[in-house]
This record gives structure tokens, sequence and C-alpha cells, in this order.
């Protein structure tokens, strides 16, 4: 018993077993396809939610953000009456000042004939100073 086996046979063999290569082979590869796919799917689902955590922090901290703006622009509101304070200080004792140089320029000795006057507005100036201070030392412990 002999097997004759044709050219024909032989070819139709050998593209049967590249046809079962090219099958186990395809279905390799769909299988990996497949597996890729699904991690892929769980990689997005993950992205997903880190993304909305994200979104979610972002959020938090823009509230907070405008919450301090706000915060600050309040305090601000608050230290102008104060700066508004030390503003009338300073022209006043500008005022006083350019007062007492003109004074000061005069002689040394009062005329007999000058009044106690100027001693008044001396003192009266005085008092106008200790009076703004007295004005910024209230106005900040308000705030405080």
């Amino acid at each position: 018993m002999t097997i004759t086996l044709s050219l024909a046979d032989i070819g139709l063999f050998l593209v049967f077993i590249l046809l079962m290569a090219l099958i186990i082979y395809s279905v390799r590869l769909v299988i990996t396809i497949r597996e890729t796919l699904h991690k892929s799917q769980k990689l997005m689902d993950s992205i997903h939610i880190q993304m909305i955590e994200i979104g979610d922090e972002t959020h938090d901290l823009f509230q907070k953000a405008n919450s301090i703006t706000a915060n600050l622009e309040s305090k601000l509101v608050n230290t102008d009456p104060i700066f508004q304070a030390i503003e009338d200080v300073g022209v006043t004792l500008k005022s006083k000042t350019a007062a007492f140089k003109q004074s000061s320029l005069r002689p040394h000795y009062i005329a007999e004939n000058s009044s106690a006057m100027d001693h008044k507005l001396n003192a009266t100036d005085l008092l106008e100073c200790a009076m703004s201070i007295l004005k910024i030392w209230n106005k900040t412990n308000k705030e405080k």
C-alpha cells in the first residue's frame, strides 16, 4: 500500500496548513485586540472619574479664591476710614507746621501790645492734632 501524492495534493495540503495557521493567528489577534479594548475602556473610565474629581476640586478652589477676594475687599473698605483719618492728620500737621514756621520767623520776644491770643492759638493747634490722633486711635481699635 503506497500512498501517492501528487503535486496538487501537496499544494492543497500546504494551503490547508497555511490557512489553519492564518486562522489561529487571526483568532489570537482578535483576542489580543479584545483585551486591549477592554483595558482601554477601563482606562477611559478611570480617566473620567479622575476628571470629575479634578473638576470638583477646581470648583472648590474657585469658591475659596472668591471668598478670599471678597474678604480682602471688605477689609480694604474697612480700612478706608483709617487712611482718611491719617490723611486728615497729615493735612492738619502740615498746616500747623506752616503756621509754626511763620510764627518762628517773628522775633523771639513778645511785644508789649501782643495779646495772649497767640498762645491760645498754639494750644488750640496742639489740641486739634491730639484730637486727630485720638480719632485714628479709635478707628483702629474699632477694626480689631
